[in-house]
């Protein structure tokens, strides 16, 4: 999942950022791997010096969070039946269900420049309650990041 939501956030930012050149996640994830530097350790590391690291003048740091918030549910049935003789019954019915999970999604973005001050920071709460709310979420907040460009 994680480089999934990296993919699509790249494949976003990449559209909007004009003549920025934009790292692909594979390769700095590979860099990073390299040099022991994964989920578990990177906060040990200054921006300044993953800026540094990687040869970069911004660093884009993201957390997603996606929980179960629920479920609905909708039901209906409909039935018709007609006595021909006190005896016998004929009829139909037709009966019809569907089950929504729902989520709750939080995205949270802080761009930093390569001295490690924080330029932008966002916190969004996705009004979608679908599992990929993310995107629409990763659209809304780039196009406030000072780096944004149509």
């Amino acid at each position: 999942m994680e480089r999934k939501v990296q993919r699509e956030f790249f494949s976003l930012l990449k559209e909007h950022v004009g003549v920025l050149k934009i790292l692909d996640p594979e390769g700095v994830n590979a860099a990073l791997m390299k040099h022991n530097i994964n989920g578990e350790n990177i906060y040990q590391f200054a921006i300044p010096e993953l800026a540094n690291f990687l040869g970069v003048e911004y660093i884009v740091q993201g957390t997603l969070t996606i929980n179960q918030s629920g479920t609905s549910s909708f039901g209906s049935t409909y039935g018709q039946a007609k006595s021909k003789s006190w005896n016998k019954i004929s009829g139909y019915s037709l009966s019809a269900s569907s089950t929504t999970v729902q989520y709750h999604t939080i995205v949270d973005l802080v761009l930093y420049n390569d001295s490690g001050e924080a330029v932008r920071s966002q916190t969004k709460e996705s009004v979608w309650p679908n599992d990929n709310a993310y995107d629409m979420t990763f659209r809304y907040l780039i196009k406030r990041m000072p780096i944004y460009s149509k």
